[in-house]
């Protein structure tokens, strides 16, 4: 693999993850993914919603790129 194809199936994102206090000494993860490129943001409150998040950005770079 060139590292031309390595930067074409790169994707970048920052995240922010914090724990919230929900009530009766209960906390939940919270965060926001930003998707560098786009700037599209998304909050989430679960890792498999972030992996989600993630795997679809990914998925819709491929159909843009493969056109």
């Amino acid at each position: 693999m060139t590292n031309e194809q390595v930067g074409e199936q790169s994707q970048f994102f920052t995240l922010r993850v914090w724990c919230e206090e929900v009530g009766n000494g209960r906390t939940e993860f919270r965060g926001t993914l930003k998707h560098v490129l786009s700037g599209q943001t998304t909050h989430f409150r679960d890792w498999q919603t972030l992996i989600a998040l993630i795997e679809a950005t990914w998925a819709d770079s491929d159909k843009i790129s493969s056109k």
